[in-house]
C-alpha cells in the first residue's frame, strides 16, 4: 500500500458516505427525474468515451479467443465482468426508469464490487500502476482504462441509488435474485458457445488462480476453488445486509417521482411491469407467512 493508493480508496469512501448522509437534505432535488437522467447520460458518455466504445469495437476481432489476451478483451466487450456491466447499466437503468428500482437491484452488487476492488486491487496497488494523478483517475491506465473512476462510480452511485428509493424489503430482494440469475444465466452461456476463461465474474477457475480474483485469494490467503465458495457466500451475505440496512433506514422516508415524462413511461410499459412484478412478490411473501 502507497500513500497515493490510500488516499484514493479513502476519498472514494468519503464521497459515497458523504452522499448518502445528505440525501435526505436534498430530497426535492434526488426526487426529480431529469436530475438522475442527467447524471445517467453524462456517466454513460464518459464510459462509453473512455472505455466501453474501445472494449466492444475490440471485442469482434478477439471473437476467436486464441490466447488469453483474446479472452479477456473479448469479455470487456461484452460486459462478462459484472463490476463495468453495473457501471454501464445502472446509469442506463436510471434513465429507462424513473422510480429507480430497477437500478436499485443492480446497486448491492455495484457497491459490493466496488469495494472488493478498491481494497484488494486498489489499496494494495497490487499491479504497480496507481498514482495520485488526473491521468490515472480520470483517464486510467492501458488495457483498463478508468479502472479507478468505474470502481468509484459504482460504489459511490449504487450508494446514492439506495439512500433515494423507498425501503426494498422483500420485493426488493427478488429483484436482486432475479438480476443476478439473469446475469450469471447470460455469462455462462456466453462461456460455453465462445470459449470464454477470463473475466468471467468468477465463474471460472482462472479468475480465482491467475486471473481479476487472484488479488482476493492472496488477501484472504485462501487456495481454489475454497476462495470461490468464500466469495459466493460472502456476496449473498452482503446483498442480505445491505437490503435489510436499506430497508431499515428507509422505512419511514417519504420518496415522490417528480417531473417524470409520463409519455416516456407509457411507451416502455416498465411501470406496469414492475407492479405486475409486485404484485407475484406480494403472493409468494403472503404464502411462506
Amino acid at each position: 500500500m502507497t500513500i497515493a493508493s490510500f488516499l484514493l480508496v479513502f476519498f472514494a469512501f468519503a464521497l459515497g458516505i458523504t452522499i448518502s448522509l445528505i440525501s435526505p437534505y436534498i430530497r426535492k432535488v434526488t426526487n426529480c427525474y431529469f436530475f438522475w437522467a442527467g447524471i445517467s447520460i453524462i456517466l454513460i458518455i464518459y464510459e462509453i468515451y473512455f472505455r466501453f466504445g474501445n472494449d466492444f469495437s475490440k471485442a469482434f476481432a478477439a471473437i476467436d479467443n486464441k490466447n488469453t489476451t483474446d479472452t479477456i478483451v473479448f469479455s470487456k466487450g461484452f460486459l462478462l465482468d459484472l463490476c463495468p456491466f453495473t457501471g454501464l447499466f445502472i446509469p442506463v437503468f436510471l434513465i429507462l426508469d424513473p422510480t429507480r428500482r430497477l437500478a436499485a437491484s443492480l446497486a448491492p452488487f455495484a457497491i459490493f464490487g466496488g469495494i472488493i476492488t478498491l481494497v484488494c486491487q486498489i489499496m494494495t496497488n497490487s499491479d504497480g500502476d496507481v498514482e495520485f494523478s488526473t491521468k490515472y483517475i480520470f483517464e486510467g491506465i492501458q488495457p483498463n482504462p478508468i479502472y479507478y473512476m468505474l470502481h468509484v462510480i459504482n460504489l459511490v452511485l449504487g450508494m446514492f441509488v439506495l439512500a433515494n428509493v423507498p425501503s426494498m424489503k422483500f420485493k426488493g430482494a427478488m429483484y436482486c435474485c432475479v438480476f443476478i440469475l439473469l446475469y450469471f444465466m447470460y455469462v455462462i452461456v456466453m462461456i460455453n458457445i465462445f470459449k470464454v476463461d477470463y473475466n468471467v465474474t468468477g465463474l471460472t477457475g482462472n479468475d480465482w488462480i491467475n486471473g481479476e480474483y487472484s488479488s482476493v485469494s492472496n488477501v484472504l490467503n485462501l487456495p481454489f476453488p475454497t476462495v470461490m465458495y468464500v466469495g459466493y457466500i460472502a456476496i449473498t451475505l452482503f446483498i442480505v445486509g445491505v437490503v435489510v440496512l436499506q430497508s431499515f433506514i428507509n422505512s419511514r422516508k417519504h420518496f415522490k417521482i417528480t417531473y417524470a415524462p409520463k409519455k416516456f413511461i407509457d411507451i416502455y410499459k416498465l411501470s406496469n411491469l414492475l407492479n405486475t412484478y409486485e404484485c407475484v412478490c406480494d403472493k409468494i411473501q403472503k404464502k411462506h407467512k
